[in-house]
C-alpha cells in the first residue's frame, strides 16, 4: 500500500508546480485535488468572491455534479459559513450540518449529502480572492489540523493568483503604453508632414539659390527623422533596439533616397549582433544619415563605395563610416552636418574621430557598456 505524502511535502510540491501555472482555473482545480487527498474528503471547492454581485462563485472544485463548477453561486454574507469566513477572515468548522444553527446550509451541500465542512480564506496582504472549502459526506470531527492544511494551500493559491493578476495588469499597461507611443509617433509624423509642406511652399517663393538649397537640406533632415522614428515604432522591444536590423534599415533607407539618380554607388554594411538603448540607436542613426548625406554631396562624382560598420574592442563600441572619395580637407570649415555629428557623439557620451587616408573615415567611439550582445553580455 503506497504511503500518503506528508503535509509539508504536499505543500512543497504544490508550491513548486503552482509557481509555473499559467492558468488560474487549472491551479485551483489542482489545489482542490491536493486538499481532497490531504484531508481525506471527496468534495472540495474554491469559491471566488464577486464584489459587484456580493456572491461567491464556485470557480473550481472536485466531486460536484456537472453544471456546478463555474455556474453555481452562494451567499457571501454572514448567514453562510463561507460568507462568515470571507467577512471575518476566520476559518469556519461545521462538523454536523444536520444540527448546525449558526449558519444557513446552502442547497448545494444538501443536494450532495454533505455532513461536515471546513473552510479558510484565500487572501494575500492586499487582495482577497475568496474561500477554500473541504466538505465530507461522512460525519467528521474537523479540527485545527484540517484548518492548517487548508490554510497552507490557500496561502500558496493567494500568492500565485496575485502574481498572475499583476502579470495581466502589467501586460495591459504595456499594451496601453505601446498604443500611446504609436499614437504619439503618428501625430509627430503628421506634424512633420505639415512642416515639410510649409517649407516646400516657402522654397517655391525663394529667389536665391542658396536659400533654396538650404531649405532642401532642412526638408531632407525632417524626412530622415521621420524615417528614423518610423523604424523605431516597428520594433517589438521599446527599450532595447536590435542593431543589425535597425541601423541596417536606416542606412539602406538614407542611401536609397540619395542614390535614386545613380546606380554607381555601392553601400556595404556590417553590424555586430547586439542591441542598444533606444536613445543610443536613434543618435547613431542621425550620425549615419549626416555622414551618408555628406558623402553624396562631396565624395562621389560618379561611382564610389560607402561602408557602415559596427564592431567592438575590449573597451568600446565602434561605429565606422567610410567613403572612398577625396577625404575631408584639414582646413575644412565644419558645416551643419559635421556640427550635428560632433554634437550627437557628445550627447551619447562618446567621441568622433576623423581620418582621411583613403577617403573620409568617421569613427564614433561609445563606452562598451552601451552595447549588449543578444545573449545579455557585452559583445566580444
Amino acid at each position: 500500500m503506497p504511503q500518503r505524502k506528508s503535509l509539508p511535502k504536499r505543500l512543497r510540491l504544490f508550491g513548486e508546480q503552482a509557481a509555473s501555472h499559467p492558468d488560474v482555473d487549472d491551479l485551483l482545480t489542482d489545489a482542490c485535488q491536493e486538499v481532497a487527498g490531504a484531508v481525506n474528503v471527496n468534495h472540495v471547492k474554491a469559491l471566488e468572491y464577486l464584489p459587484d454581485e456580493k456572491q461567491l462563485l464556485v470557480r473550481a472544485g472536485i466531486g460536484w455534479k456537472p453544471g456546478v463548477v463555474g455556474k453555481t453561486k452562494l451567499a457571501a454574507g454572514l448567514e453562510s459559513a463561507a460568507g462568515f469566513t470571507l467577512q471575518t477572515g476566520k476559518p469556519t468548522i461545521a462538523n454536523d450540518l444536520d444540527t448546525e444553527e449558526r449558519f444557513h446550509i446552502p442547497k448545494l451541500l444538501r443536494d450532495h449529502g454533505v455532513r461536515s465542512a471546513v473552510n479558510v480564506l484565500i487572501k494575500s496582504r492586499d487582495y482577497t480572492f475568496g474561500v477554500l472549502e473541504a466538505d465530507s459526506v461522512e460525519p467528521r470531527r474537523f479540527g485545527q489540523a484540517e484548518v492548517d492544511t487548508l490554510q497552507g494551500f490557500a496561502n500558496i493559491l493567494a500568492l500565485v493568483i496575485v502574481q498572475n493578476r499583476l502579470a495581466r495588469e502589467n501586460f495591459a499597461l504595456s499594451q496601453k503604453l505601446d498604443l500611446l507611443l504609436r499614437e504619439l509617433a503618428h501625430r509627430t509624423k503628421n506634424n512633420n508632414q505639415m512642416l515639410l509642406s510649409i517649407i516646400s511652399l516657402q522654397k517655391q517663393k525663394a529667389n536665391m539659390l542658396d536659400v533654396s538649397l538650404a531649405l532642401d537640406d532642412v526638408m531632407n533632415r525632417i524626412f530622415i527623422m521621420n524615417t528614423i522614428d518610423n523604424f523605431l515604432t516597428l520594433v517589438d522591444d521599446t527599450e532595447k533596439i536590435d542593431v543589425p536590423s535597425y541601423l541596417g534599415a536606416v542606412s539602406g533607407k538614407v542611401f536609397s533616397s540619395l542614390s535614386a539618380s545613380t546606380n554607381q554607388v555601392r553601400l556595404l554594411t556590417d553590424f555586430a549582433d547586439c542591441v542598444l538603448d533606444r536613445d543610443q540607436a536613434q543618435g547613431l542613426a542621425i550620425i549615419i544619415n549626416e555622414f551618408i548625406t555628406n558623402s553624396f554631396k562631396y565624395a562621389f562624382k560618379a561611382a564610389g563605395t560607402l561602408t557602415v560598420k559596427m564592431q567592438f574592442d575590449e573597451e568600446a563600441a565602434l561605429l565606422d563610416l567610410m567613403d572612398d572619395g577625396p577625404g575631408v580637407p584639414d582646413d575644412v570649415v565644419p558645416g551643419l552636418g559635421l556640427q550635428i555629428i560632433e554634437a550627437m557623439a557628445g550627447q551619447l557620451e562618446g567621441k568622433a574621430e576623423w581620418h582621411s587616408s583613403e577617403g573620409a573615415h568617421l569613427r564614433i567611439i561609445l563606452p562598451r557598456k552601451s552595447a549588449v550582445a543578444r545573449g545579455g553580455a557585452a559583445p566580444g
